[in-house]
């Protein structure tokens, strides 16, 4: 299959990427990308925050989410996440012991 087949190019021959919609890549990012991680935030709901934050520690990004959210500003954040992720790096164990008791259900 030839590769402008495969994938469709923009008018002047260069690809277009597709924008990241992952938060979980987006936190996990070491490069700059405010406006996209604070449009991707906003469209979460209070509901999916625990899930993410879960995924955060399961591929242990917590640190490098934190650094991400420490760029933007606080009014515009879940206030939720970024206390949660804030104790996560000063207290090493924290992780464990907040699933433990809040969302890992016997």
């Amino acid at each position: 299959m030839r590769q402008s087949a495969a994938r469709p190019a923009d008018v002047d021959g260069r690809m277009d990427p597709e924008p990241v919609l992952d938060p979980l890549a987006l936190l996990a990012s070491p490069g700059p990308n405010g406006p996209a991680l604070l449009s991707v935030l906003h469209s979460l709901g209070p509901e999916e925050i625990p899930g993410l934050v879960e995924c955060l520690v399961h591929h242990r990004v917590d640190g490098l989410a934190w650094r991400a959210l420490g760029g933007l500003p606080g009014a515009e954040t879940d206030t939720w996440l970024r206390a949660t992720l804030r104790r996560a790096c000063e207290a090493p164990n924290f992780f464990s012991t907040f699933l433990k008791k809040n969302l890992v259900k016997n």
